[in-house]
């Protein structure tokens, strides 16, 4: 669901755009005063994308469409400018905008079947809108916008102070964070390069030398509590690990967990688990808690060769492809899909990958992600070349591998119908290339 569109007649959106226009101000005044103190960077990104759904049992029923789906092509620029000014050394401001023109052919495959992460820009107090331009309904042609950064840091003597629109991450996992319930990323996210800003108050207090306090609100639309969040990390250092202990309380939910990582003699470590306590401030279903947990090891063979593997147990999916219609079917319904952040319907995965240099230009990246259930797998190869410092270009492909599925939608009451014996055989193949290019 995504957030509404400004209205003039809300107060809370008027809060948020002056606060984007203050900052924009800010920026702007030391452009008068000198440009020493403001830096302005950004980056252009192009990502095509072919997807074949032909080697999926898609059918439909009812009088609205009757062919079966095959290919679906896009074609997404990305026109990201962002901008940095430090007026004092206590004090700094950032603002980042997108333009983001999309082609895609609406006549093609729709995946309707694939469990998505909550959506992140739900924690936005209001929104100037997405959808700039559409040439029409069902168009080919899209013009999306997004206000992504917006935010004062404030730096006194006893820590920093995050006022505005920013990134809000956490935990140390490689492929799955239990903690990361705000801004997540899933597996399959192809425009990774940066963290979807959320509206927050943040603060974070060193206590000693190497351990810190972070604390903060996350807000909802219209400041709606309900549609909050609120978090305490206490961050330490002990016996040369890292702990990390934390609390979310996020859309009536109460998650706690935990985030360690360290050094096993030239290897990484870490593990990172949550458990999550279903409605705890309105209606508490106990039925609806689940917990996850991630962990693994990573090690550099060489300068040319990384590798990981990592384990994650997803509590709130099903140990039986049997099972996986209904959270296909009704995983709106459930906490952890709704608002929770979790996308994978299996309860064991594997998630082995590498990364290796061929030559200092071009690198070649590996993933998979292995359902231990149902013995379905994600294929996530990805070969990099570098241009120059500032531009590069990369192309790779998502397979999913599983035993058969059958799809079958009626389009004329929308009802859906899923016959599966695999998760992530109900994935379709996607390719995909794409060229960034930063100054």
């Amino acid at each position: 669901m995504r957030p509404k569109q400004f209205d003039g007649k809300r107060l809370p959106c008027y809060f948020f755009l002056m606060q984007s226009l203050i900052t924009l101000s800010i920026c702007a005044s030391s452009a008068l005063a000198g440009e020493d103190n403001l830096r302005i960077k950004g980056y252009v990104k192009t990502l095509a994308t072919l997807t074949d759904f032909t080697g999926l049992d898609v059918q439909f029923e009812g009088s609205g469409r009757d062919e079966e789906p095959k290919f679906e092509g896009s074609s997404i620029n990305t026109f990201r400018l962002n901008l940095f000014w430090k007026p004092h050394t206590s004090a700094t401001a950032e603002f980042a905008y997108e333009l983001i023109p999309r082609v895609q052919d609406r006549d093609g495959a729709e995946s309707f079947f694939t469990i998505r992460a909550a959506n992140p820009l739900s924690y936005r107090v209001g929104d100037l809108g997405e959808e700039v331009y559409s040439s029409g309904e069902n168009s080919d042609f899209q013009l999306f916008h997004n206000l992504d950064r917006a935010f004062v840091t404030l730096s006194p003597d006893f820590g920093d102070i995050y006022i505005g629109r920013q990134p809000v991450a956490f935990g140390s996992a490689r492929v799955v964070n239990p903690t990361d319930i705000l801004t997540s990323f899933t597996y399959t996210e192809l425009n990774n390069e940066e963290r979807i800003g959320v509206d927050a108050l943040r603060i974070k207090v060193p206590v000693g030398t190497m351990n810190e306090l972070d604390a903060g609100v996350v807000f909802g639309e219209d400041f709606s509590s309900k549609e909050s969040a609120a978090f305490l990390r206490l961050k330490y250092y002990l016996f040369e690990t890292d702990i990390s202990p934390l609390a979310i309380l996020f859309k009536q939910n109460l998650l706690m967990g935990i985030d360690i990582a360290r050094s096993v003699g030239d290897a990484g470590f870490w593990f990172e688990g949550a458990y999550a306590f279903a409605n705890i401030t309105d209606d508490y279903d106990q039925s609806q808690d689940y917990g996850r947990i991630s962990t693994g090891l990573d090690y550099s063979f060489s300068e040319k060769m990384y590798a990981y593997i990592e384990y994650h147990f997803n509590g709130a999916g099903k140990s039986s492809a049997d099972d996986y219609s209904e959270l296909l079917v009704n995983g709106s319904s459930e906490v952890a899909y709704r608002e929770g952040a979790v996308y994978l319907i299996g309860k064991n995965y594997l998630a082995p990958g590498f990364s290796f240099q061929i030559t200092p230009l071009l690198t070649l990246d590996a993933g998979v992600l292995y359902n231990m259930n149902d013995s379905s797998v994600l294929l996530f190869p990805v070969v990099h070349y570098s241009l120059s410092d500032d531009a590069s270009i990369e192309a790779g492909a998502l397979a999913g591998l599983g035993r058969g599925n059958r799809i079958v939608r009626n389009t004329d009451t929308g009802a859906l119908h899923i016959a599966t014996d695999s998760e992530f055989g109900l994935y379709p193949d996607t390719y995909f290339i794409s060229a960034i290019l930063y100054f």
